[in-house]
């Protein structure tokens, strides 16, 4: 029995074409809402303007009713003509995927309302390839039936139910690739067929391969020959290793068919990698997608594949950080893509051509415009290995992230919570919800010791597994459970401060964390809150469709969808002023400030602008003289010269700077070392001195052009680049991006990232425009000099700091 996966290496081998470097034509000859949106967008289902169209299907039922089918006609003429392809070539490219629909080639049968046949747009393709030394991907993009019930095999059939797996006609869809087979067998250009389109994983497996054989038999004897044309076969939505252990037993049940191995001949398997859809990605912070895009790379080399869709978007929790705008990311994301993928042994298609709608994301054009490619296709520099388990911390989210003032997590902590699927929490109202990947004033917590009883760890000490907080909202609420809905409607004098009601046990929360008991909770640290009333667990409610965004807490384990990413404001912002009071004596009610336009941005969601921007303030807290008063500010800007922040036992006494933070378990560098851990003042330009009442120690603010005195010890200023004192045993850290730094035991490095990490004062938190462009454009230069020192381990010269 032939072995098919290293079979089809083998042929690959053998096919003299370079692999496939080319765009999809989405849009053209299968309509859907994304790169079609100008046809899409005048009607909507039904009566409500809330519901648009989402197939071909729908829309060629509606332009039926109106008469206007000649619209589709026109659309086919129009959105991709010869001048699209003479511009795909003259950028470098090498191939088309012309995805289209089974009626193309054959027409309808019944009622389906689908416009076809129309060859003629295909033959043109074709010949436009030959002429421009193209080559084609034919994609039979939707089959007969459909082959799953997603709107991209041309009907939408949801919710579940509406289409089964043997909707799916085989027999007719081999019918239309061996239409395709004799029409386009002796054309040079056409160097592939997909004999379908990401077929839905609720085709069982064996269904599956079989039909993949009997396509490869129809399009091999109909004229496709097994040296010049590849059939690609897609895995969609299963485990490759699982794939291949099947299509290998089909292999030999079609060899024993034959009497002697199957010449299955070129074959190669797809996949289309996206980044921004499921919670999966969401989730995931821009350095982990880039580490997944390694991944990637990784199995490309293992198998015979082709990545047949792939684009820019990322999830909504890859947010900027070094990288300060979405254009630089994406320049970053596109060019780690295109290094992955030239593993790839029959290359890729971006997805896709032309996408106005979807932005620069989603349309190769404009995304060249915006300078995302790079001048050539010669494989670009990698951004390095991804750290195994044992090193624990990722030093590629300490190179692309803003690192917070403080990583560690204390009692009085403004804080952001981030679900699993990349949302923030957010209070609005009494209502906690899930619902935007953006930090502003709604997305802020205080974290409180626990309401109604005493905090179980002084509140200069950084907070651990197993201890209980309270989370006090932007309204000056606290958070609490009531049956399984979680609320911030109560105000402290509600809660009896000191007593053990009902109410306030169910206003605490058992911090719960990966690592298990006395595991430090930091910055980035993966918690879980667990209500000290109901011992249940909060999480967003992703079982409930139309309530999917609620928080709830009806969970008992601890499990991937009830995980919370604990963060802190970054030093690039002015960070809220924890409180610095030594009782736990009210505070004077202030009013929330106004949103910032970061807190507004916030609360609009990706449809558009929310009209009441101010935050809600419950009505038992208005009538309230003594109650609780929490930083209405966002990060961005301190605004608001009366709010106070809450007030609990803090302790002011300095705590000694650490030479290395442990992270999982690793010694990783300390950026914090030349900086003085003092309780900040609440002057948002300037932190002034304070003086503590039992010692009577001035306390200064070091920055990192000068460094003052504290109590007669003496803290190190910036040394000069020749005068840097020798360190006992230095260790050398290779960055994912190929730079190097040294990283001492114990001393203060004023390395670039010490220096962004050191700016304590708000008024020195300024973004450092160099400082990114420059690992930008040294990351991404086509230089080879430049390559050369950046592979060479040269460190990159920064801007100084003002």
């Amino acid at each position: 029995a032939a072995d098919s996966v290293e079979n089809a290496s083998r042929k690959a081998d053998r096919v003299a074409r370079a692999p496939w470097r080319g765009v999809s034509l989405g849009g053209w000859l299968l309509l859907e809402p994304g790169p079609s949106r100008n046809l899409f967008a005048p009607f909507r289902r039904g009566s409500t303007p809330a519901n648009p169209l989402l197939c071909e299907w729908d829309l060629m039922m509606a332009l039926r009713e109106q008469g206007a089918t000649d619209k589709i006609e026109s659309h086919r003429e129009t959105f991709i003509t010869r001048t699209d392809f003479e511009r795909i070539a003259q950028l470098g490219m090498n191939a088309v995927r012309v995805p289209f629909g089974y009626w193309i080639v054959m027409g309808t049968k019944g009622p389906e309302p689908y416009l076809g046949p129309a060859l003629e747009y295909l033959d043109r393709a074709v010949q436009w390839a030959e002429e421009l030394g193209l080559q084609v991907l034919l994609d039979l993009h939707g089959a007969p039936g459909g082959e799953s019930a997603e709107a991209p095999c041309g009907r939408h059939q949801r919710p579940l139910g509406l289409w089964r797996w043997r909707h799916w006609r085989f027999k007719e869809s081999l019918e239309a690739l061996g239409i395709i087979a004799r029409r386009y067998c002796n054309s040079p250009a056409v160097t592939g067929v997909a004999v379908c389109n990401e077929p839905s994983p609720h085709v069982p497996l064996g269904a599956l391969c079989n039909f993949y054989g009997r396509a490869v038999a129809t399009l091999r004897e109909n004229g496709m020959h097994q040296d010049r044309v590849t059939v690609v076969l897609p895995v969609f939505q299963r485990s490759m290793k699982t794939f291949i252990k099947r299509w290998d037993t089909t292999v030999r049940q079609i060899s024993r068919a034959k009497g002697g191995d199957a010449e299955l001949g070129d074959i190669c398997f797809e996949v289309h990698w996206y980044h921004c859809f499921e919670n999966e990605w969401h989730g995931r912070t821009f350095a982990q997608h880039l580490r997944a895009v390694q991944e990637h790379a990784q199995e490309l080399r293992n198998f015979p594949i082709v990545v047949g869709e792939w684009s820019l978007a990322l999830g909504r929790g890859a947010q900027p950080g070094l990288l300060t705008t979405h254009a630089e990311m994406r320049k970053v994301f596109a060019h780690a893509q295109l290094a992955a993928y030239s593993e790839a042994s029959h290359g890729w298609f971006f997805w896709s051509w032309s996408d106005l709608g979807g932005g620069a994301d989603w349309d190769w054009q404009l995304a060249q415009r915006e300078g995302c490619w790079p001048t050539t296709f010669e494989p670009p520099r990698s951004i390095g290995e991804p750290p195994s388990r044992a090193e624990g911390a990722d030093l590629l989210e300490l190179v692309l992230d803003v690192p917070a003032c403080n990583p560690c997590i204390r009692y009085g902590d403004t804080i952001y919570l981030r679900a699993f699927n990349g949302s923030y929490l957010d209070v609005e109202g009494p209502n906690v919800r899930a619902r935007y990947g953006d930090r502003g004033q709604w997305q802020q917590f205080v974290l409180w010791p626990a309401v109604g009883g005493k905090a179980g760890r002084a509140s200069s000490h950084s907070l651990r597994d197993s201890d209980v907080v309270s989370l006090v909202g932007h309204t000056g609420l606290f958070v609490g459970v009531d049956g399984v809905r979680v609320e911030a409607r109560w105000s402290k004098k509600e809660l009896e401060l000191g007593e053990e009601t009902e109410m306030a046990v169910k206003c605490r929360f058992l911090l719960r964390t990966e690592g298990g008991k006395g595991t430090m909770v930091r910055h980035r640290s993966a918690i879980f809150l667990q209500n000290c009333g109901t011992e249940l667990v909060l999480a967003p409610n992703e079982g409930e469709p139309a309530a999917r965004s609620d928080v709830v807490a009806k969970w008992r384990d601890l499990g991937v969808w009830q995980r919370l990413i604990i963060e802190k404001p970054l030093c690039s912002s002015v960070q809220p002023p924890r409180p610095r009071r030594r009782s736990l004596a009210l505070a004077p009610t202030a009013r929330p400030s106004r949103p910032s336009k970061a807190g507004r941005a916030s609360s609009s969601g990706p449809g558009g602008s929310r009209q009441d921007g101010q935050a809600v303030q419950s009505k038992g807290a208005e009538d309230e003289s003594r109650s609780l008063a929490v930083s209405a500010q966002t990060p961005l800007r301190l605004n608001s010269p009366d709010a106070v922040l809450p007030c609990c036992d803090v302790d002011v006494t300095p705590q000694p700077s650490s030479p290395a933070h442990t992270l999982g378990g690793a010694s990783a560098p300390n950026l914090e070392a030349s900086v003085i851990e003092i309780e900040p003042c609440s002057t948002p330009r300037r932190r002034k001195s304070t003086s503590d009442a039992e010692n009577e120690v001035e306390l200064m603010a070091v920055t990192p052009s000068k460094a003052k005195s504290m109590a007669g010890v003496e803290v190190p200023a910036k040394p000069s680049p020749d005068a840097r004192t020798p360190r006992a045993t230095p260790m050398t850290v290779s960055t994912p991006l190929r730079r190097r730094r040294s990283v001492g035991g114990g001393s203060a490095e004023w390395d670039e990232l010490a220096e962004l990490a050191s700016l304590t004062t708000p008024s020195r938190r300024r973004r450092i425009s160099g400082g990114p462009q420059e690992l930008l454009s040294l990351l991404l230069s086509p230089d080879p000099s430049a390559q050369g020192r950046l592979s060479a381990g040269a460190q990159p010269q920064l801007p100084r700091l003002p």
